[in-house]
């Protein structure tokens, strides 16, 4: 089953763009997977397999990039569904 992962953040000053950075491995600046450029301030991800998603936003201006800091979701498997065709009172012992 597909889910949707929202990341949106503020812009506090002029940027050019916006680098996001998605990993199912934790990492840092020093060593970043290929980023999205977008210019908006959100970013949606679909994702098909439950486990743990790691994001970092880059904001670029000129060439230079200030990065946010990394955020770990993790994403549930579904939970079983139950239905009940006829539900009983309980009889006291």
């Amino acid at each position: 089953m597909k889910r949707k992962i929202t990341l949106s953040w503020k812009e506090d000053y002029p940027v050019d763009y916006f680098n996001v950075y998605r990993s199912r491995e934790p990492f840092t600046k020093e060593v970043l997977p290929m980023p999205v450029k977008t210019t908006k301030k959100y970013y949606e991800d679909v994702v098909d397999d439950t486990g743990r998603y790691y994001y970092m936003v880059g904001a670029v201006l000129g060439g230079q990039q200030a990065f946010s800091d990394v955020l770990s979701v993790f994403v549930m498997p579904d939970l079983p569904t139950s239905s009940f065709d006829e539900l009983r009172p309980l009889e006291p012992s």
